[in-house]
């Protein structure tokens, strides 16, 4: 009896979500990273997987881009700088990063950058006037800075075929818990 319990302990505790699934689209988002009268500099490709918790419990919106630099140099990118603003118009506070505060994107090569964005306060994870995000980064580039933007679109979640056969859920007495 004490191993059954134990079992679905583990079980359960591997349930518990320290996230929450927002859909945006498009996703990925491509964004061509140029200067007006000048070359490509880079291309690049975002999405927003979701919303997670941080260690201390408070949800921050994870945002995901893959930088193909395209030129002969070193592109920069200071993720500090980085902007991320909802549609309701409050912004995200500053990203964390964990490659940094300043990342090298090498010549010719990609470079996925994760970024970290506190929710404003008084925003819940489940956030329904998120209707959509704005995304803004800096680019540095021969000593001159390169502000791009992106607006991606939330979208309800799919609905997955045979949902209704309790695929990913536990059954406990009465209910059940999606995981």
């Amino acid at each position: 009896m004490k191993l059954f319990a134990a079992l679905l302990t583990l079980l359960l505790a591997s349930c518990a979500a320290r996230g929450h699934r927002f859909f945006f689209q498009p996703s990925p988002l491509e964004v061509l990273v140029q200067e007006s009268d000048g070359p490509l500099l880079a291309r690049t490709l975002l999405s927003v997987p979701g919303a997670v918790r941080d260690d201390e419990d408070w949800p921050e919106m994870h945002v995901r881009i893959l930088f193909e630099n395209k030129v002969g140099t070193s592109l920069f990118l200071d993720a500090t700088s980085v902007l991320l603003v909802g549609s309701n118009l409050q912004s995200f506070g500053a990203p964390r990063s964990p490659a940094g505060d300043r990342i090298e994107l090498p010549a010719g090569e990609s470079t996925t950058v994760e970024l970290f964005f506190p929710f404003p306060d008084g925003m819940s994870m489940k956030a329904p006037e998120l209707d959509g995000v704005n995304l803004q980064w800096t680019v540095e580039h021969a000593g001159r800075s390169l502000e791009t933007s992106a607006t991606l679109q939330r979208v309800p979640p799919p609905v997955w075929p045979h949902d209704d056969y309790g695929r990913g859920r536990v059954f406990i007495g009465f209910g059940y818990h999606d995981c």
